[in-house]
């Protein structure tokens, strides 16, 4: 099952009323797939928010034993 392969990091709502997602994985290339995408957003539909602004760009990898994390946005 593909939730198995994420975590989430946090979740932060800052004062423009945007809530950010971070999710973390093991794999980089997990986080460019669909259900990356599928899991944030059952996460921001959780707290209420349905539209997903972007993603970041970035994958940021810190090393062996770390996850590598990515940011989705999402507003109401």
């Amino acid at each position: 099952m593909y939730w198995e392969n994420f975590r989430e990091l946090s979740i932060n709502c800052g004062t423009d009323d945007i809530l950010t997602v971070n999710l973390g994985t093991d794999d980089p290339t997990y986080l460019e797939s669909e259900e990356a995408f599928l899991f944030a957003t059952n996460i921001a539909k959780r707290e209420s928010y349905s539209t997903l602004l972007r993603a970041e760009d970035d994958i940021r990898v810190y090393g062996q034993n770390c996850l590598t994390d990515r940011m989705f946005y999402f507003k109401k």
